[in-house]
C-alpha cells in the first residue's frame, strides 16, 4: 500500500471525498511531480501514515 494520495480537482467542480483522489504514491516527492503538470486549481497530499494533508496548493494552501 503507497503512503501518500494525491487529492485535486478544480474550484468551480469540486467533487469531494475519493471522487478527488488522483493516484498514490510510494513517496511524496512522486505524489508532487504528479501533481504540478495536472493544471489543476487545487491539490493537497494526504500521508496516510501521519494522517496529516502535507503539502497542497489552492484554497487551502498548506
Amino acid at each position: 500500500m503507497n503512503r501518500f494520495v494525491l487529492f485535486a480537482g478544480q474550484d468551480y467542480y469540486p467533487l469531494g471525498g475519493t471522487e478527488d483522489i488522483k493516484g498514490s504514491f510510494e513517496t511524496f516527492e512522486a505524489a508532487k511531480a504528479f501533481a504540478e503538470p495536472l493544471g489543476e486549481d487545487w491539490w493537497h497530499v494526504l500521508d496516510l501514515l501521519s494522517g496529516e494533508t502535507i503539502e497542497g496548493k489552492g484554497k487551502y494552501d498548506r
